[in-house]
């Protein structure tokens, strides 16, 4: 099989439907390491069954901070084994990987695994993810603490049955539109370091009330709606009594994309949040709450064949490491081709970024360009570069408050292997 038709493993487990993966989320993709994961798409219904893949990527490594550069070496080898009954879920999904990199010499471990006990209209999943001194991607937003760090994440997802909207009669609409009851997600996330005393505890709930989709009959995305959305989130800081705690509370409108209109498709998202601060007990208590506006809007257009743009502005805001809130306003303009076996990506991204804290505000400016290109060699073999260029907080030196400039290029060969097994049908 090709190496573009990869049997997916979900390397976001934390995210098993794309409602979850809200305005804020801590995910996988923001670390380096992730980076360095091959590529995957969705299974088809006719995948379902035994399967297991496994990755080896090697890779060269240029860095610069200020008029510093140096060269490294970095590596991964990754490996997942699932099992498919349904086709929205895994009944069992086992995966891990190890990376390493000689700049740095530390040697990076992940490991996630799924279970999906009910599955077929709609499903139920538990899954679990732990990340071992990985370290934040250089442009990646500031949800991370900078350095190397230790995740355990445990979530708890409910995707809801599909109810097509013709079974109402009399029909007025296509077989293609559907509804289904909506989605929730329960997570419990810790963070700590092996060189700090302190941590991070992080609870979330997540809940979409409705969700709508309509597929257009062409290659292009779909139309999607969620309605009436909200989310509840806290960050506590353990090992520091007198640390500040903060909680939010957000809600949405709705959240659409995909609209048509006039050859663009637009996206967009409204809400808003309330976010509480505490600090201290008893006479030094101090407390604090903050309303924050919360909105998202996108304008996408097909330049040619395999040639898409985009541009999307964003606010949204998450309970930083050290007890702060962030919130975040950020511009991205986007540009990505896929012709065939070469495929490329190129963001340019501007943010403002606004720390809040009881009895003080500041602002920070950062952003830059990502670039991404992947080139399928076949027989199982791909060619991938990824470069960063821009002032981040993850810059060796930078703070939270204080971000700096910096590069980080990655050229990497990835080799690939996969197997599958259909089970077979009872009248075969």
């Amino acid at each position: 099989m090709r190496a573009h038709q990869i049997i997916a493993c979900s390397l976001a487990l934390t995210a098993s439907s794309p409602a979850f993966a809200g305005p804020g989320s801590t995910d996988a993709s923001d670390t380096r390491e992730t980076a360095m994961l091959y590529d995957a798409v969705p299974i088809r219904h006719d995948q379902l069954g035994w399967r297991f893949r496994a990755d080896l990527l090697a890779a060269a490594l240029a860095t610069t901070d200020g008029k510093d550069r140096q060269g490294a070496a970095a590596g991964t080898v990754s490996a997942q084994v699932s099992l498919g009954a349904t086709p929205d879920c895994d009944v069992v999904s086992v995966g891990g990987q190890l990376a390493t990199r000689s700049d740095d010499r530390v040697v990076s471990a992940q490991q996630w695994a799924s279970l999906c006990p009910l599955g077929g209209d709609g499903n139920l999943t538990f899954d679990h993810r732990l990340e071992w001194d990985v370290s934040p991607r250089l442009l990646a937003a500031p949800r991370l603490r900078p350095g190397v760090q230790r995740r355990e994440t445990v979530g708890f997802n409910v995707f809801g049955s599909i109810r097509p909207l013709h079974d109402r009669e009399p029909s007025t609409v296509p077989e293609r539109d559907w509804q289904q009851g909506g989605t929730l997600r329960l997570e419990v996330q810790v963070g700590w370091t092996d060189h700090e005393d302190t941590g991070e505890v992080r609870p979330l709930m997540d809940v979409v009330l409705r969700n709508f989709r309509h597929d257009y009959g062409d290659d292009g995305p779909s139309l999607t709606l969620s309605a009436i959305t909200a989310r509840l989130e806290a960050l506590v800081v353990t090992g520091a009594p007198m640390a500040p705690s903060v909680a939010s509370l957000s809600a949405d409108l709705a959240r659409v994309e995909g609209v048509r209109i006039g050859g663009v498709r637009l996206g967009g998202r409204l809400g808003g949040r309330i976010v509480p601060e505490t600090r201290g007990s008893r006479m030094t208590y101090q407390q604090e709450l903050w309303f924050v506006g919360e909105a998202a809007a996108s304008v996408e257009c097909d330049l040619a064949r395999g040639l898409t743009a985009r541009l999307a502005g964003d606010r949204r805001g998450w309970p930083a490491w050290d007890g702060r809130f962030v919130v975040d306003d950020r511009v991205t303009g986007s540009i990505f081709t896929a012709p065939g076996r070469l495929s490329g990506r190129l963001d340019i991204a501007a943010a403002r970024t606004s720390l809040l804290q009881i009895g003080d505000r500041h602002d920070v400016a950062t952003g830059g360009i990502t670039a991404e290109s992947q080139l399928d060699l076949g027989a199982g073999f791909a060619l991938k570069l990824r470069s960063e260029l821009g002032r981040s907080v993850y810059t060796a030196g930078a703070t939270l408050d204080e971000p700096r400039w910096a590069s980080e290029t990655l050229l990497m060969l990835a080799a690939h292997a996969e197997h599958h097994t259909r089970p077979s049908h009872p009248l075969e």
